[in-house]
């Protein structure tokens, strides 16, 4: 994909032998895309038809995320058992998975105009899990 710049880090810290925290932080700038930039009504066909200008003309907002996590270990007579609690997307940043199309309607003129609108998925999410490493 044409994505020039993602950076990803990772750090990963151990208070103790039986405590570790974690942190990982993302960042990439906007896919391209190519959106409509107006709307026409074809009489012969009977639907309407969008107008693009040029393809990848645009670009998605950038993406970033920060995920944290601490893991709880300890020894057991037949390995090792982790207790895992994170939180991915941290800050609940709203990233953009894709764009859908509508339109718009100016007050003053009353024409039409296509618009784009940002979905998001992926909010904030907490997560608990449970591992067991035989010897």
């Amino acid at each position: 994909s044409d994505r020039p710049v993602f950076v990803a880090t990772n750090w990963v810290y151990s208070i103790s032998e039986k405590i570790s925290i974690s942190a990982q932080w993302f960042y990439g700038s906007g896919k391209p895309l190519t959106l409509p930039e107006q709307k026409y009504f074809d009489e012969t066909y009977r639907k309407v038809l969008f107008d693009y200008s040029s393809i990848n003309s645009q670009r998605m907002k950038p993406i970033h995320r920060l995920d944290a996590g601490v893991n709880l270990s300890k020894k057991k007579p037949k390995g090792t058992r982790t207790w895992n609690f994170s939180i991915v997307n941290l800050y609940n940043r709203m990233n953009p998975y894709y764009y859908s199309i509508g339109f718009g309607k100016d007050r003053e003129t009353g024409n039409y105009y296509v618009k784009s609108e940002q979905q998001s998925f992926f909010f904030i999410t907490p997560s608990l899990s449970y591992r067991f490493v035989f010897d």
